[in-house]
C-alpha cells in the first residue's frame, strides 16, 4: 500500500485490510534517537526503515548469510536503491522496473527490419501503433484515401521497412535551405539533427516530400554537418 493507494480508500470509503494497513506501517519510518536503540535485526522486521538522530536512515536487510541494519541515507543525501522504491513512476500505466519491452509499456514498436509478406489489397490492415497493448490499425484503403493515393491492383510483395541515417544533397553556402535525400522515406518518420543537435519538424524543418525537406530557420553553411533519418521501405514483387 503506499499514498495513492490510502488516499484512494479514504475518498471512495473503503477501510483497508488488515493485511493492508500492516503492510503500510512496515514501510512507515520509525524514529529513534540512537542506533543503540535499533531493535535485534531478524527476518520478522524485513524492510523496516529506522530514522536515527533525525539524519540517518536505516534498513533491516540480509547480507553476507546475517540480518543488518543497512545504513540508507545520511544528511539528506539518499542512497537507496531504485529498486526498493514502493512508489515507482508508470509510462503508459505500467511501472517501471525490470526488463521491459517497448510493446509492454504501450509504445511503438520499432521499425528495426520489420518485415511482412501477404497478398496486399485494399482490405489489407496496417498496424500504425500500440496504446498499453492494443493495436491500432488502418486499412491499406483507408491509407490510400489519407494519402490521396490511386488504387492499385493485388500483387505478391515482400516489404522490408528499416529505420537508417539517409544521404542527403543540396548547396551548403549559408542561403540554400532546400535538400533532397538519396532514398525514398516514409514521411512524419524523419530525424534532422544540425552538427549533433536535434533539429525539429515544423519549427527547425519541413519535410516538403517523400525525397526532399527544407529548413525553415537557418541555411547550413559549406562546415556544417547534416544527418537525416529516417524509415525507408523496400517492397520486392
Amino acid at each position: 500500500m503506499n499514498k495513492d493507494d490510502i488516499r484512494r480508500n479514504f475518498e471512495d470509503g473503503d477501510v483497508p485490510t488488515g493485511a493492508e494497513f500492516s503492510e503500510w506501517i512496515e514501510r512507515c519510518l520509525i524514529w529513534v534517537d540512537d542506533s543503540d536503540e535499533l531493535p535485534e535485526a531478524q527476518s520478522g522486521i524485513a524492510g523496516s526503515c529506522y530514522l536515527v538522530g533525525g539524519t540517518h536512515v536505516y534498513r533491516c536487510e540480509y547480507v553476507d548469510g546475517e540480518w543488518k541494519w543497512v545504513l540508507k541515507s545520511q544528511n539528506g543525501t539518499s542512497s537507496i536503491s531504485y529498486l526498493d522504491l514502493t512508489n515507482k513512476p508508470r509510462l503508459n500505466g505500467v511501472v517501471i522496473s525490470g526488463e521491459k519491452t517497448s510493446e509492454e509499456f504501450g509504445l511503438m514498436p520499432s521499425f528495426k527490419s520489420l518485415k511482412s509478406t501477404s497478398r496486399i489489397s485494399d482490405g489489407y490492415r496496417i498496424v500504425i501503433g500500440t496504446d498499453k497493448g492494443n493495436a491500432f490499425s488502418v486499412t491499406l484503403a483507408e491509407l490510400r484515401s489519407f494519402l490521396g493515393l490511386e488504387a492499385a491492383a493485388a500483387v505478391e510483395v515482400e516489404s522490408v521497412a528499416e529505420r537508417k541515417v539517409i544521404g542527403v544533397s543540396g548547396r551548403q553556402d549559408g542561403t540554400n535551405t532546400e535538400f533532397t535525400t538519396a532514398e525514398q522515406y516514409v514521411q512524419g518518420s524523419s530525424a534532422l539533427y544540425l552538427n549533433g543537435q536535434r533539429m525539429y519538424p515544423s519549427l527547425d524543418y519541413e519535410e516538403t516530400g517523400s525525397g526532399s525537406f527544407r529548413f525553415t530557420e537557418t541555411a547550413p553553411k559549406p562546415a556544417d554537418r547534416i544527418m537525416f533519418e529516417a524509415v525507408t521501405v523496400t517492397a520486392r514483387q
